[in-house]
Order: C-alpha cells, then sequence, then structure tokens
C-alpha cells in the first residue's frame, strides 16, 4: 500500500505555519513519489505546494 502519510504530516506543518516540519516531510513525500510514480502522492504534493505559496 502506498503511504501517503508524509504528505499529509506536511499540510499539517502548512496549516500549523510550521514550515521545517512541512518542508521535511514534503521532502520526503517527494522521494516516495518520485521512486513510485504516484499520481495520488503527486496531487497531495500540489496541494503541499499551493498552500504554502498561498500562505506567504
Amino acid at each position: 500500500m502506498l503511504d501517503v502519510a508524509p504528505a499529509d504530516l506536511a499540510m499539517v506543518g502548512v496549516i500549523r505555519k510550521d514550515r521545517e516540519y512541512a518542508l521535511r516531510y514534503a521532502g520526503q513525500a517527494l522521494e516516495i513519489a518520485r521512486e513510485t510514480g504516484s499520481g495520488l502522492l503527486s496531487r497531495k504534493l500540489m496541494n503541499v505546494q499551493a498552500e504554502m505559496l498561498g500562505a506567504q
């Protein structure tokens, strides 16, 4: 089963406005997405990115 938890945790960091936390888990999620080619994980990361850019 695909592990989407890092992307979800990255979003938690964005919501909490904890940039280091968000980036740590986004990096893990990105690595998994690259290894697996997961579209779901890629979409979650795009949402994280959009929220981070909107939070600035």
